[in-house]
């Protein structure tokens, strides 16, 4: 049984989230929600906000060592929060730094850009941010999941549970 950080900000897509966290709580992992906010997060579903989620760990106070793996569901919203979040990048640039698996979906590549992890790597992502990426030096494909390394990154939504099945698959 792993513990997975699934680290959102409020703006997630809920749909995404939601098949990540049935598939990995499926496959016996536990996950803790970590967000640069305290209380709780909102989610996005399609083109509405929709209900709360609770935060289990503050991301000033979440340690990648405390973690097996990161995950993180799609949603313009969310990823543009987080990569503007200095721990959030720290968390993540520490968790890849000690080889553990790092997904991210949908726009949520932005924070491996954030935190220096994108250059040198085969990346997917939402087509919208491709050159974001390029930019930062990854090499982007048009693919549901690309695994390079310990960074595993999803396309869109509909993807999510490819993105889901790779990571289980690397916590087995």
């Amino acid at each position: 049984m792993a513990t997975v950080a699934v680290v959102v900000a409020s703006g997630f897509e809920q749909a995404e989230m939601a098949v990540l966290c049935r598939t990995l709580a499926e496959a016996g992992h536990v996950t803790r929600v970590v967000s640069p906010k305290k209380q709780s997060v909102r989610a996005w579903d399609n083109a509405r906000w929709d209900g709360d989620l609770p935060v289990d760990v503050a991301a000033v106070d979440a340690r990648a060592g405390d973690f097996d793996a990161l995950v993180v569901p799609g949603g313009l919203i969310s990823a543009d929060t987080l990569r503007s979040d200095a721990h959030v990048v720290r968390l993540f640039r520490d968790a890849a730094v000690a080889g553990k698996p790092v997904a991210v979906s949908g726009h949520a590549p932005w924070v491996l850009v954030e935190a220096g992890l994108a250059n040198g790597c085969a990346v997917t992502s939402h087509p919208s941010i491709r050159t974001d990426l390029t930019n930062s030096g990854a090499t982007w494909m048009d693919r549901p999941v690309v695994e390079a390394g310990n960074i595993l990154t999803g396309r869109h939504g509909h993807d999510a549970a490819e993105l889901a099945a790779a990571v289980v698959r690397r916590l087995a």
